[in-house]
């Protein structure tokens, strides 16, 4: 009977490590778990940003595009006003 009372005595200890082991894996997990979703949500903010900038850019160079466009369209046309200018010019 008192080999049974040790026996479980030293079962019981051995259960409470294993919970105490367990109980700080499942913390370290839990911080590792909570670090991660951090990291996540800065870089999740951060290409948000970045998707923001990108937009921006890309806004910017379809508006000088279009700028450009619009200038080489009117340097087209003074060149043929030019040419008639000229041709008239010559007619005389």
């Amino acid at each position: 009977m008192n080999i049974d009372k040790r026996r479980a005595a030293h079962e019981a200890e051995l259960l409470d490590s294993q919970i105490s082991r367990l109980e700080n894996q499942m913390q370290q997990k839990e911080k590792e778990i909570r670090e991660g979703l951090m990291r996540e949500r800065q870089i999740t903010d951060a290409n948000a940003e970045k998707i923001t900038k990108l937009s921006s850019e890309r806004d910017e160079v379809r508006k000088m595009n279009e700028k450009l466009l619009r200038k080489d369209t009117q340097y087209l046309h003074t060149i043929r006003q030019k040419e008639q200018q000229y041709e008239k010019l010559q007619e005389r």
